[in-house]
C-alpha cells in the first residue's frame, strides 16, 4: 500500500496551551483518511495516529497497518504534525530543517510517495495568565520530571511574546497561517465555525470538550470527556498572588501585546 498525502497542516502552540484539545476538535471533522504526529520531537514516525473517542487519546492510526499491504496508493487527505514549544522563528529557522528529514524517514516507514505542496499553518494562542497558570498547575501535579516545567516556565513569556507578535502581525515567519485563540474557540461555537471553514474543513463539534490522555492540569483530571464544563478562563485566579507568576506576566511588552488581542487584563498589581 503506498500513500499520497493531499493537505498538509501543522498546528504550532506553547504546552498547555490547549493544543491538545483543539487538535482533537479538528479531528473530529476529517474523515478516516487522516495521521496524526504529536510533537515533532517525537520518535518513532513509523507509526501515525488518530483520535480514539473510545478511549480518549491518540491510538495508532489503522493507516499504520495497511502500510505493508502491497495495494494501489491510498490519498491520506489530511497530514497533521503538531509542534508544542518551538516559536514560529525557531520553526522557519531550525525546526523546519529537522522535520523535513523526518518526512523523508516517514516516506520510508509508511510508503508515502507523495506529500502535498500546500501547507497550513494553525497557530493556538491562550491567555497567558490561564496558560501560564495552568502550566504552573501541572509541574505542581506531573509524574515527568521537574526540570521539564522549570525551563518551559523560564522561558515562557520570550515565548508567549514570539507567539503574539507573530499572531498580531508583527512578524511574518509562516505564510498561510491561521490563528486560533484558545479563549474564543472555548466560549463562541461561531467561533469554531469560522475557523473549521478558514481551515477547509466541514463543521462538527462532534468532539468538542473531548480531551486525549487524562483531561486537565486542574481538576484533578477528571473532565477527559467533558473538558469546557471546566472554568479554563479564570485558570489566573489561583495564581494571582504568586510573586513568580505576577513577575513573568507583569512585563510592559508582554502587556501590551496581551491588551490588544485580549483587551483588559485580568487583575493589577
Amino acid at each position: 500500500m503506498k500513500f499520497v498525502v493531499n493537505k498538509e497542516i501543522i498546528t504550532l502552540g506553547l504546552r498547555r496551551g490547549g493544543i491538545h484539545g483543539m487538535l482533537v476538535w479538528m479531528c473530529g471533522m476529517f474523515d478516516d483518511s487522516y495521521m496524526v504526529h504529536l510533537n515533532t520531537r517525537l520518535r518513532g514516525f513509523k507509526d501515525w495516529y488518530s483520535f480514539s473517542e473510545k478511549k480518549h487519546r491518540f491510538v495508532k492510526s489503522k493507516i499504520s497497518f495497511l502500510s505493508g499491504l502491497k495495494k494501489k496508493s491510498l490519498p491520506i487527505e489530511f497530514y497533521i504534525n503538531s509542534v508544542e514549544q518551538s516559536t514560529p522563528k525557531r520553526f522557519v529557522d531550525i525546526d523546519n530543517k529537522n522535520y523535513n528529514r523526518k518526512k523523508k524517514k516517514i516516506t520510508k516507514a509508511v510508503k508515502v510517495t507523495k506529500f502535498s505542496k500546500s501547507r497550513k499553518y494553525v497557530i493556538f494562542l491562550r491567555n497567558p495568565f490561564n496558560n501560564l497558570a495552568s502550566l504552573m498547575q501541572a509541574r505542581e501535579n506531573s509524574r515527568y520530571p521537574d526540570s521539564w516545567f522549570v525551563k518551559e516556565i523560564k522561558l515562557f513569556r520570550k515565548n508567549w511574546i514570539a507567539y503574539s507578535k507573530e499572531v498580531v502581525g508583527e512578524t511574518n515567519f509562516l505564510k498561510k497561517k491561521i490563528v486560533l485563540i484558545y479563549d474564543r474557540w472555548v466560549t463562541d461555537r461561531e467561533y469554531r465555525k469560522q475557523k473549521a471553514e478558514e481551515i477547509r474543513l466541514n463543521f462538527s463539534d462532534k468532539n468538542f470538550g473531548k480531551m486525549p490522555h487524562a483531561g486537565s492540569s486542574f481538576d484533578n483530571f477528571t473532565f477527559s470527556n467533558n473538558a469546557y464544563n471546566m472554568d479554563v478562563c479564570d485558570r489566573w485566579v489561583k495564581y494571582k498572588d504568586n510573586k513568580k507568576f505576577n513577575k513573568i506576566l507583569f512585563d510592559a511588552e508582554l502587556l501590551d501585546l496581551y491588551k490588544g488581542i485580549f483587551g483588559e487584563v485580568p487583575y493589577s498589581l
